[in-house]
């Protein structure tokens, strides 16, 4: 969805910038018509300047869409979720969360149960178990899983075993 956004706020600011152009010039035949320099009949003086002002409404047309677009945007950035599947990290990179419960169960009991990020991943490994996208387990995808509180969201788990298997992150961590 983000790319999406982000590519129409990409074309819509080009379409902006080529009916800023286009007003310019529509503005600088009009000053040429009123100073005389160049003389046209009355009828495609009007015809002119209703081009003109039909440019003007949509290039504030553009500015619109273009601001609610970028307020859009901004909130979709500094959100946590895209949606219920994608989850945003510092970088801005979007992830596909696992959504197989019962794996997502067996991590949490091994890790509480002592094991460190590095066994889990060894474990699921050995027991053929590939991610969401198809590959192998590493501490990281392990570590991902354990902080991700859509698992909460979507009762996988219970807030209770979120919260202490964040708490045993942190305690292992600082040791």
């Amino acid at each position: 969805m983000a790319r999406k956004t982000i590519k129409r706020l990409e074309t819509d600011l080009k379409n902006m910038e080529f009916l800023y152009k286009q007003e310019l010039e529509e503005n600088k035949r009009l000053k040429n018509l009123v100073t005389g320099k160049d003389v046209i009949a009355q009828s495609e003086y009007d015809l002119l300047l209703k081009d003109y002002e039909h440019m003007k409404d949509m290039r504030d047309n553009y500015k619109i869409l273009y601001n609610n677009l970028k307020i859009r945007y901004d909130e979709l950035k500094d959100s946590t979720a895209i949606n219920n599947q994608t989850i945003k990290n510092s970088r801005g990179a979007g992830r596909k969360a696992f959504d197989n419960v019962n794996i997502i169960k067996r991590i949490y009991e091994l890790y509480i149960q002592g094991n460190s990020l590095k066994e889990i991943a060894d474990i699921l490994n050995v027991s053929e178990i590939k991610t969401k996208r198809g590959g192998n387990w590493s501490k990281s995808s392990v570590r991902f899983i354990l902080l991700n509180h859509k698992n909460v969201e979507n009762e996988f788990i219970d807030e209770d075993t979120y919260n202490n298997t964040i708490k045993l992150l942190s305690d292992r961590k600082k040791k």
